[in-house]
């Protein structure tokens, strides 16, 4: 798992890049409708510092219904000619028919991979009265649209095919404005404010560092995750090593006193033990660097389903050498740690089998005083006397529970709860959105499905000091389903704003601070009264109520209402009745769209947790089989003599396995309490990578706990099964030895 998650960070953000430049991918753009382009804008544009080149791309912008993961989803599209010359913004065809189609159009590779549209397939567009039919030619990677964090879906047809769709369309033409910079970001600030002083509204827009942001959503929470259990399973793996290492010393008392003796020096001995558990570590390190590699593949798929470029990951020589020396540096430190005490040993001393500070076993759980049943009691005589394997145990049981309780919350929340997880990527999730629906709420809120209906806008956009950001407008930010808030309050007077996590640590603002919002060559002032997380618009976002953004334009009437039903799986129902009572043809169900992002992450967990699994019974398999080894070999007369007086193996079994138990039953308590106080702050730490400041997920006490009884039974029934090997040893035997 550190293997991938060192691939991943090291090399999706490079093919990215690489994608960026081999497709010649603008560093910023805008789109705007194209009545309002003129050359003199772009003459003003050009004149931009560091801009090396702009260009313009002619499209058509519509609402196009298609089938998305199973689900027909509304979805915006921008319709290229991909046969006008361009410089900017070139696509790559990963598959296409060599066959003659009727009106070829090319879709997004992303497309592929999340819908039913295959190569011939029939692709329909309707627009007003008109539906347009389309044929699938092929399938194209760009870097501009080409993913579904985008919003906007980019669509290449041939000439011809797009006179097709233009000819009756004209007035949904849109200019794209590309500039290619070495500051994408500042090219893109200087584009917004020529356009703002001219008044022209803008359709869509992103530079490339935000692109970049958006597009490796999933593969940051994916390098989290991967990381913080690979962290949790080589603290366990250290312990055992230094545990092993401590009883290999203890077992090889005389051998290491004869090469004292011989004059082999303090570092020679260390080194000598050191040495296997360095091969191994490499071995084993190697062979999880390969078996990463096989794991790539699906990893891969999940990543280009999502940012809509293909990534195939050969042999990368940097993340070996990294994970290889970070995990081989960590088992020489703990090893060192733990071989040490060699230092510390008398040569005749160890000869004879005595450690240089050995004392007297002190006797903890005295049976002749003791009442009750001699089995129960000697039981709690070998969890008394064995406290350096029962301390071991539980500590790698406590991690182990750390562990399940990890994956355990995180899965409860992607699958069972999902609205935890939704509410920390997304703005905010009604069932239905109804857009150029300005004045219909009244009789929306009298439909006996509804449940809620608000005016709430995510497309608008405001500067602050010449930098755009996108404004979320609302008539009550009070009763929205996801509060963004996560310090302070959203705002609920025209005097007030909230501002996104970036814009508060680009500028140091803070709570109760003044900002000047400009738009269209009007400005205000507003009090910051919160701060907001936005995690797919990277924390460059304002929150602004209907009157305090009429303060920027006096003529803004909200038409996008966000309706919530009672019952979510009625939303296409209700589209339905929505369609028939009311001249309103752009409709989103955002439900399906939600549940098909879902069911990516889901996928995701399910494998992680299924390696979880097994990983966790492989440790505590492991750990078990060292300590009973330990506890057999160091008791081996007492437990010769004890079979001699008439103990049968059964019950000698159940005095080892049970004396781990109460150990077992402590850090599995104790890891539980632990989750329960802190693994909320441990995933707002981690989440803060992709720009989530505000997590609550839910702690699932019951699943949580069956899985704390089911660590507690699986421990026992490994050991019960380990102490076993008692069987195989003779009475004799035993005695003697």
């Amino acid at each position: 798992m550190f293997s991938t998650a060192i691939i991943l960070k090291l090399n999706v953000s490079k093919e990215f890049d690489k994608k960026y430049q081999e497709f010649n991918t603008a560093s910023s753009y805008v789109t705007i409708p194209a009545p309002l382009y003129s050359e003199d804008l772009l003459t003003k544009i050009n004149k931009i510092e560091d801009i090396e080149k702009a260009e313009t791309k002619k499209g058509i912008y519509t609402k196009v219904t298609i089938n998305f993961n199973g689900s027909n989803q509304e979805q915006n599209q921008i319709f290229y000619n991909m046969d006008e010359k361009a410089e900017l913004n070139n696509i790559k065809i990963v598959e296409e028919t060599t066959d003659n189609v009727q009106n070829p159009i090319y879709l997004p590779s992303y497309i592929y991979l999340n819908s039913n549209y295959h190569i011939k397939d029939k692709y329909y567009v309707e627009i007003d009265e008109n539906k347009y039919e389309f044929t699938v030619k092929g399938y194209v990677e760009e870097m501009q649209y080409g993913n579904y964090s985008t919003s906007i879906i980019g669509v290449y047809l041939t000439n011809e095919s797009y006179e097709y769709l233009a000819k009756d369309n004209k007035e949904l033409e849109v200019q794209t404005i590309s500039v290619l910079s070495n500051n994408g970001e500042k090219a893109y600030n200087e584009i917004i404010k020529i356009l703002s002083e001219n008044n022209i509204s803008i359709i869509s827009k992103n530079y490339d560092t935000q692109a970049k942001s958006t597009r490796l959503i999933i593969t940051n929470l994916l390098v989290i995750i991967l990381l913080a259990f690979s962290v949790l399973i080589l603290v366990i793996s250290l312990l055992v090593s230094k545990f092993k290492i401590e009883n290999e010393i203890e077992e090889e008392l005389t051998n290491m006193g004869v090469l004292k003796a011989l004059g082999y020096t303090n570092r020679q001995i260390i080194f000598s033990v050191m040495f296997p558990y360095i091969i191994i570590g490499t071995i084993a390190s190697l062979i999880g660097i390969g078996l990463s590699y096989l794991l790539i593949p699906v990893v891969s798929n999940i990543i280009t389903m999502q940012s809509g470029f293909t990534w195939v990951q050969n042999f990368d020589s940097t993340s070996m050498i990294i994970t290889l020396l970070s995990i081989l540096v960590l088992i020489a430190i703990f090893t060192y740690m733990a071989s040490k005490k060699i230092k510390k040993l008398n040569p005749i001393n160890a000869i004879r089998g005595i450690s240089q500070n050995e004392k007297k076993q002190k006797n903890h759980f005295e049976i002749e005083k003791t009442k009750g049943n001699i089995g129960f009691n000697l039981t709690l005589k070998n969890f008394a006397n064995s406290a350096k394997q029962n301390i071991l145990l539980g500590l790698v049981i406590f991690f182990l529970s750390l562990l399940a309780s990890f994956s355990s919350m995180l899965f409860y929340n992607i699958n069972i709860n999902p609205m935890n997880f939704v509410n920390t990527l997304v703005e905010e999730h009604p069932s239905v959105i109804l857009y150029d629906a300005s004045d219909i709420k009244d009789e929306i809120l009298k439909m006996d499905e509804v449940k809620n209906a608000i005016y709430y806008d995510e497309n608008q956009s405001a500067t602050i000091e010449n930098n755009s950001y996108k404004v979320f407008v609302s008539e009550s930010f009070q009763n929205l389903a996801n509060d963004l808030c996560y310090e302070g309050r959203n705002p609920k007077n025209e005097n007030e704003i909230a501002i996104g996590n970036s814009v508060s640590e680009k500028y140091g603002l803070s709570v109760d601070d003044t900002v000047i919002v400009k738009r269209e060559g009007k400005e205000a002032s507003y009090k910051i009264v919160g701060l907001i997380q936005s995690v797919n618009n990277s924390g460059e976002v304002l929150e602004l109520t209907v009157e305090g953004f009429r303060k920027l334009n006096k003529d803004y009437n909200s038409n996008s209402l966000y309706v919530y039903l009672k019952d979510e799986n009625e939303s296409q129902n209700f589209i339905e009745k929505v369609e028939k009572n009311y001249d309103i043809s752009n409709i989103v169900n955002y439900v399906e769209s939600m549940n098909s992002v879902l069911e990516m992450f889901v996928s995701i967990i399910k494998v992680v947790c299924i390696v979880i699994i097994i990983i966790t019974i492989l440790i505590i398999y492991l750990i078990l089989y060292l300590i009973i080894s330990s506890i057999i070999t160091n008791r081996k007369q007492e437990l010769g003599i004890l079979k001699s007086i008439g103990y049968i193996n059964r019950q000698l079994i159940f005095q080892i396995s049970g004396g781990l138990m109460p150990s077992t039953i402590i850090a599995t308590l104790c890891g539980m309490i632990c989750s329960k106080l802190f693994l909320n702050k441990i995933f707002i730490s981690l989440f803060r990578v992709v720009g989530a400041y505000k997590i609550s997920f839910s702690y699932p006490i019951n699943v949580i706990g069956a899985i704390a009884i089911i660590l507690i039974i699986i421990t026992f029934m490994i050991s019960v099964f380990l102490s076993r090997k008692i069987k195989k040893i003779e009475v004799y035997k035993l005695i003697k030895e």
